[in-house]
C-alpha cells in the first residue's frame, strides 16, 4: 500500500508539475492534490472532483489520468451509491453509505389537505446538475392553474428561478432557508420533486440524501431514476427525465391526489 501511495504521488506531481510549466497554473492547487492523493487513509469518494476547490485551478485534461491513479490507490472506499461507475482497487474494503436523516424532525408531521392550489416543492442545489433548467421549461408548458412550484436551496440557478418568478406567479424562489423555515415549508408541501439529471456521471457516484427527507415527510414525490431507484418503487413516482412526461404525471396528481397521498 505504501508503495502504491509513493507511485500516486509521484506520477500526481510529475502530472501536475508539467501542466504548471505548460497553463501556469497555481501551484498551490497542485501540490495541495498531490498531498491529498499521497497521504489520505481513507477515500469517501466524490472528494476529489472538478469544481472542488481542492482542484478549481487544475485543467481538466489533467484530471483524468491524475482521479484514475487516485481512486485506485485505496484499500478502504466508502461509496456514496452502490452503482457507481467508478473502478476502484478490485481489493478494496468497500462500504456503501447511501445517507441518512433524522426521523425525529418528521414525526409530526401530518398529510397537507387538499388546497385550491397544489405545493410543489424542490430543494437543495438549485443548478442544472440537478435539473432546474427542466423543471423550469416544464412549468412554463403547462397551462395548468392548480398549483405553485417552490424552490428552497441556493445554486448557480438562483437567479434563472428568480426571473422566471417574475414572468410566471405559479414559481415561487425561496432561496437558502433557516432549519426552522425550512420545516414549515416542508410540512406544507403537497408534492416533492427530485429532477437530477441522470445524463451527468457524477449524479450516478451518490444517492440523493434529499429523497430520505422527502419520504420521511409521507408526501408525495415525484422524482428521476437515481441509482438503486428499484427499492423505492412502491413510494416514489418515477419518470424519465423529460418535460412530457413530468406534465403528464402533474396531470394524473392533480386528477387523483387524495388517492396518492393516502400511498
Amino acid at each position: 500500500m505504501f508503495l502504491s501511495k509513493v507511485f500516486a504521488y509521484f506520477v500526481a506531481v510529475k502530472l501536475l508539475f508539467f501542466h504548471i510549466i505548460q497553463q501556469y497554473i497555481n501551484l498551490f492547487a497542485a501540490i495541495v492534490v498531490a498531498i491529498f492523493i499521497a497521504w489520505k487513509k481513507e477515500l469517501v469518494y466524490r472528494d476529489v472532483k472538478q469544481g472542488s476547490n481542492e482542484i478549481k485551478f487544475v485543467k481538466p485534461w489533467v484530471l483524468p489520468p491524475v482521479l484514475y491513479i487516485h481512486n485506485r490507490a485505496w484499500r478502504k472506499v466508502i461509496q456514496l451509491s452502490a452503482e457507481t461507475k467508478v473502478k476502484f482497487k478490485k481489493s478494496a474494503d468497500r462500504m456503501v453509505l447511501e445517507g441518512g436523516i433524522n426521523y425525529e424532525e418528521f414525526k409530526h408531521y401530518e398529510m397537507p389537505v387538499r388546497r385550491e392550489k397544489l405545493h410543489y416543492t424542490s430543494t437543495g442545489s438549485l443548478k442544472p446538475l440537478l435539473g432546474v433548467d427542466m423543471l423550469l421549461r416544464t412549468i412554463a408548458q403547462s397551462k395548468r392553474k392548480d398549483f405553485v412550484f417552490i424552490f428552497s436551496g441556493r445554486g448557480e440557478s438562483v437567479p434563472d428561478i428568480e426571473k422566471a418568478a417574475q414572468i410566471d406567479t405559479r414559481i415561487v424562489c425561496k432561496g437558502f432557508l433557516s432549519r426552522k423555515e425550512y420545516s414549515e415549508m416542508m410540512s406544507q408541501t403537497n408534492v416533492f420533486v427530485s429532477a437530477r439529471n441522470m445524463e451527468f456521471e457524477k449524479n450516478n457516484n451518490s444517492f440523493p440524501s434529499k429523497i430520505l427527507e422527502y419520504l420521511a415527510t409521507g408526501r408525495i414525490i415525484v422524482s428521476t431514476k437515481f441509482p438503486g431507484y428499484q427499492k423505492f418503487q412502491k413510494s416514489i413516482i418515477f419518470y424519465n427525465g423529460t418535460e412530457d412526461e413530468l406534465l403528464s404525471i402533474m396531470d394524473k396528481i392533480a386528477d387523483n391526489y387524495d388517492e396518492l397521498a393516502r400511498k
